[in-house]
């Protein structure tokens, strides 16, 4: 069963209309690409190098979204991250996951990426603890696990 998610009037087209230099779409759960976003059961990402990726559940819906630290030339910023909290924390969710090369958005040489990152982290946190699980780079199918949790694995 698929929601339809209520996303804050300044959202995805309008929000980026307005400016923001790295635009965060509509995506495909069958395969998640980078700055994108996607609802479903199970999310299959494309491949991680330095991304990472929110996951969010709601009862047996998850809502993701695939970040990547540079898109077109533009880095992830703090409008990216107010995007991405908007559209994971609204509705509050029951549980968020952040995964992939955390550390390495962690300790970015940019302050414009680590600083969005920490922010995104904390703002998340507020919702709902996120759980934090590194991972190296590969491909990741997100999906609600048999103890009713969000479960993270890489694709085969």
């Amino acid at each position: 069963m698929h929601h339809k998610w209520n996303l804050p009037s300044n959202s995805t087209s309008n929000l980026w209309r307005s400016g923001v230099p790295y635009p965060i779409k509509q995506g495909n759960a069958d395969n998640l690409t980078e700055a994108k976003f996607a609802e479903g059961a199970e999310i299959k990402f494309s491949p991680f190098t330095s991304c990472i990726g929110v996951v969010a559940r709601y009862g047996n819906v998850l809502k993701a979204v695939h970040l990547v630290m540079i898109s077109n030339n533009k880095k992830f910023d703090a409008l990216n991250a107010s995007f991405v909290e908007q559209y994971i924390g609204d509705p509050a969710p029951d549980e968020i996951v952040l995964f992939g090369c955390i550390d390495l958005w962690r300790n970015s040489e940019s302050p414009e990426i680590s600083g969005a990152f920490n922010t995104l982290v904390g703002t998340l946190n507020q919702k709902r603890l996120v759980v934090e699980r590194p991972h190296p780079h590969g491909t990741f199918v997100a999906s609600i696990g048999q103890n009713g949790a969000i479960h993270i694995a890489l694709a085969i």
